[in-house]
């Protein structure tokens, strides 16, 4: 097709070729057969190509962020269950999937509102941030998956 025929050639090294193993599976998965997105399309080629030449992680969790927020599951991270605007300074835990509720320090899954927002602004070159950007994902993509296991997550383990 037209489309295939603009993309590129890429050379990449074995991790960055597993993790694009791991972007052709999520989009496998998720997307229904027949669906066609240019936007989609774009992200896709974007990623094959960020993959060469930048760190993977930092990558995978852009991808995967606007992946969920093309199919709608993404949570607002900027805003609460209430629709109160996130603040820096309390803290949050992920409730059913979708929305951030307000938790004491001490709550076992509570993360800082400062974070949360970084998560959701894609600040994923910062080791924190893309840490807990990869356990929401994680948590997420689970779900959307229906608990089905990836070939490409038995290969990045090894």
């Amino acid at each position: 097709s037209k489309l295939e025929s603009l993309s590129g050639r890429y050379n990449l090294k074995p991790k960055p070729l597993v993790c694009a193993l791991y972007v052709n599976e999520l989009i496998y998965h998720l997307i229904p057969d027949g669906v066609e997105s240019i936007g989609l399309y774009y992200l896709y080629s974007q990623t094959i190509h960020d993959l060469e030449l930048n760190p993977v992680e930092p990558v995978l969790r852009n991808f995967e962020q606007k992946l969920l927020g093309h199919l709608g599951i993404y949570p607002d991270l900027f805003f609460d269950i209430s629709g109160k605007q996130i603040h820096q300074k309390l803290f949050y835990t992920l409730a059913n999937h979708e929305n951030l509720v307000a938790v004491t320090q001490a709550h076992v899954n509570a993360i800082s509102g400062k974070i949360w927002i970084e998560i959701g602004s894609g600040a994923f070159d910062e080791p924190i941030i893309n840490l807990h950007g990869k356990n929401l994902h994680r948590i997420l993509l689970k779900k959307a998956l229906g608990g089905r296991e990836l070939n490409s997550r038995h290969l990045l383990l090894r």
